[in-house]
């Protein structure tokens, strides 16, 4: 009894009372969202028939999943740096860590890459390896240059060895 009420005391709720109103209200939620009949069997299918709001996006503004995750990479490690240095700039590191220019490079190595997965070696041509290696290796340096990693290592491998306690 007294670990539950430590646990209700730490997410905020005063008293049991609080508690079964809190339990009331995920009740009528409930019951007013989900279906009157429900078939345990088929609970995903029960769930999906519930009003969800709907993202009209028109095919244009999609965003492909490479770019997608290279703005996350670029949002996260920029954030860290943020944080980490606390900068008071929305962007202490270069728009181009990560930057659009990847995707032409991109689209040489992959090619290449597909063909290594399927096994078809004798496929690649020597001028088709030699620019998805120069791509590769565009990628890999011009990230190290524009994100800045080794002096963001080199500080943090100083923090550590100043801070060994």
């Amino acid at each position: 009894m007294q670990t539950s009420i430590l646990v209700l005391a730490a997410l905020g709720v005063s008293s049991i009372d609080a508690r079964q109103s809190r339990r009331v209200e995920m009740s009528k939620y409930i019951a007013q969202n989900m279906p009157q009949k429900l078939d345990l069997f088929h609970l995903k299918d029960s769930l999906r028939e519930i009003e969800h709001p709907k993202c009209e996006l028109k095919p244009e503004e999609e965003m492909r999943t490479g770019e997608f995750i290279r703005k996350i990479k670029y949002g996260t490690y920029n954030a860290f740096v943020r944080g980490f240095y606390d900068e008071e700039a929305a962007h202490p590191i270069s728009e181009e860590c990560m930057g659009d220019w990847m995707a032409e490079d991109i689209h040489k190595v992959w090619p290449v890459m597909h063909k290594l997965f399927k096994g078809h070696f004798f496929d690649i041509g020597y001028e088709e390896a030699k620019g998805a290696a120069d791509a590769l290796l565009e990628i890999a340096y011009k990230n190290v240059s524009e994100c800045k990693y080794m002096e963001i290592r080199d500080d943090l491998m100083k923090l550590c060895l100043d801070n060994t306690d």
